[in-house]
């Protein structure tokens, strides 16, 4: 019994010794710029496309309305209206026959953005990525010769474009969907909004109010995405 306590005593401070080295080491990298870079590289496959895409793919995000879906639809509607000719594969789970329904929301979305319905083609049985593409190409787009877009957040790329093209597509093209920065200062001086006198000005400094907190946020979309990742290898879809 002693034997186990010990064993299990170095365990648990190897445990959190490492676990303070990993919060520790991405703090760290949160002040450098290898997170976004880390995003950009998912991002990049399929990217550099020059055909004219037959179908625009809208990879549904977590519910709507949401952040990563409206964000999505926003893109894929700019590229619809760059090719009118383009269908609109749009690949979230729901029912398309309740009226107050997601699916009929993201139709009204579109269509507010000037897209008409006839040119949306739902596929509402997946529920990852992989069963997506596989009713995808089961139902709606047959020829594995034809001309595809992705349209996903810029993580998501890479894993989307892989699943696919091991289904046997051939053209297929990306769009990630990155955020716009704001093209105005953020500064401020904290003595002119009556700020505590006692307290850092942090004004001028936009890395730590601002990108140091999103870097964090990135890592953690990077590690979610890299679990993802091994785990289609590891499944063969990839």
């Amino acid at each position: 019994m002693r034997t186990f306590l010990k064993v299990l005593k170095k365990v648990l401070f190897i445990g959190v010794i490492s676990w303070f080295g990993l919060t520790i080491l991405m703090l760290a990298i949160g002040f450098t710029s290898l997170p976004f870079w880390g995003i950009h590289h998912l991002s990049k496959p399929g990217s550099a496309y020059s055909f004219e895409p037959e179908y625009i793919i809208f990879m549904g995000g977590s519910g709507f309305p949401g952040k990563s879906s409206l964000m999505r639809i926003y893109y894929t509607s700019k590229l619809a209206h760059e090719y009118p000719k383009a269908k609109i594969v749009a690949a979230f789970p729901g029912d398309p026959k309740k009226s107050d329904g997601m699916l009929s929301n993201i139709s009204r979305e579109f269509k507010i953005r000037g897209i008409d319905s006839t040119r949306i083609i739902f596929e509402p049985q997946g529920t990852n990525t992989r069963w997506q593409a596989m009713e995808i190409k089961e139902n709606i787009i047959t020829n594995p010769g034809d001309n595809m877009v992705i349209v996903s957040s810029p993580a998501h790329i890479y894993r989307a474009v892989k699943v696919f093209s091991s289904l046997g597509f051939k053209n297929i093209g990306s769009f990630a969907c990155f955020e716009r920065n704001i093209n105005v200062s953020l500064q401020f001086d904290s003595e002119d909004i009556e700020g505590k006198a006692y307290l850092p000005d942090i004004g001028a400094n936009q890395q730590l109010r601002y990108q140091f907190w999103n870097h964090l946020k990135y890592e953690i979309v990077l590690l979610r995405e890299y679990a993802a990742i091994t785990y289609y290898f590891l499944q063969g879809w990839i």
